[in-house]
């Protein structure tokens, strides 16, 4: 049974039994299956949705999908340009496309997003965007792209890639305008997002938190809490040793966050950080069953306990202090927690939010 493979005292896999059941590749998958905190039923969930539910309309979407990403897979391995480049080297990293990120406010994005594959670089910048900035990012990428396909199919060699990238936003920007005109209605950002670090009210701590993913793969946890003057009340770090996609890695360093202010009893909490998709599942108590969700129900469940709790969502450029705290080096121990006489750089960062 399952059941068999969990310790129940610590709420984690038992990595021996698992290893003793099954080989090394589905050994890692098993170790890689988020665990709740508490003891739950078990449940089936559909996995090629983000909700993980099944209506009879998912195989339609899926086979749709399917032949339309078959596409861009099929030409990302036969070479989708020329030679050895591949689609992130493409949209991302060929000259023109150096020319557009080194203009835009994704510049240090892109220089920090996984590149093991497209799916899940693009993935991973979805999840630190709110709808207004992903769609700036989309006509970038779609103006790179264009660039490099007039270089390569019309050998078109004096691009002024900026200026195309300029143009395409501007397009977009009118058919937005267009499309309110006619539509009735203007398309903004569901979850409301701040640009900078601000003190939560009185009586509240913040907690903000981030995922690193460091060289080795394995998803790292970064939270930082302060009071209502800005204060550094605590610095924490933990190491999973778990291989998770981008929303699953920020859903964990939330639920993580979420420990840590009740283990130090806060009463009042406010969650805040810059992954937009766990922020909006967490405001909005979404429910599911896919595996994600587990995260989701542990968060819902231990936020219930405060007395005062809210999440906000804040862009990148806020949260660095949290970003920072996700790369600092647990030592050789999984978890490392700081409460006074913080490092210099945490110090500093905190300051310049004030």
């Amino acid at each position: 049974m399952v059941g068999d493979l969990i310790d129940y005292d610590a709420m984690c896999w038992n990595v021996e039994a698992v290893g003793a059941n099954f080989g090394v590749e589905d050994c890692n998958k098993i170790l890689n299956i988020p665990l709740p905190n508490i003891a739950v039923y078990d449940r089936r969930f559909w996995w090629p949705t983000s909700d993980g539910l099944f209506t009879v309309v998912r195989p339609i979407g899926l086979v749709d999908w399917g032949a339309r990403m078959h596409g861009i897979y099929t030409m990302a391995r036969r070479g989708m340009t020329f030679g050895r480049e591949t689609v992130i080297h493409s949209i991302f990293y060929c000259k023109y496309a150096i020319a557009i990120w080194q203009q835009s406010e994704f510049r240090n994005l892109i220089d920090e997003a996984p590149t093991d594959s497209f799916r899940e670089m693009l993935m991973w910048v979805a999840s630190k965007l709110d709808k207004v900035q992903l769609l700036l990012f989309s006509c970038l990428a779609w103006a790179a792209w264009s660039c490099r396909n007039k270089a390569v199919f019309e050998n078109v060699r004096d691009l002024n890639s900026v200026w195309v990238a300029s143009g395409y936003v501007r397009m977009c920007e009118d058919y937005g305008t267009y499309n309110a005109k006619v539509g009735g209605r203007v398309v903004v950002a569901d979850i409301p997002s701040r640009a900078s670090w601000s003190a939560p009210r009185r009586g509240c701590v913040k907690v903000n938190f981030d995922a690193y993913v460091p060289d080795n793969g394995t998803v790292r946890l970064g939270v930082v809490v302060r009071d209502d003057s800005g204060s550094l009340l605590l610095v924490a770090v933990r190491n999973t040793g778990c291989v998770w996609p981008s929303e699953m890695a920020e859903a964990a360093t939330a639920r993580y966050g979420i420990e840590i202010a009740r283990r130090m009893g806060y009463e009042k909490v406010v969650l805040e950080g810059d992954a937009i998709n766990v922020v909006r599942a967490i405001k909005t108590k979404q429910e599911g069953a896919a595996t994600i969700f587990l995260l989701y129900d542990d968060i819902h469940r231990m936020s219930s306990f405060f007395s005062y709790f809210a999440c906000n969502h804040i862009r990148r450029a806020g949260n660095t202090v949290a970003h920072y705290a996700a790369r600092w080096d647990p030592g050789s121990s999984n978890e490392r927690v700081c409460m006074s006489l913080f490092p210099q750089s945490f110090q500093t960062l905190a300051d310049l939010d004030l």
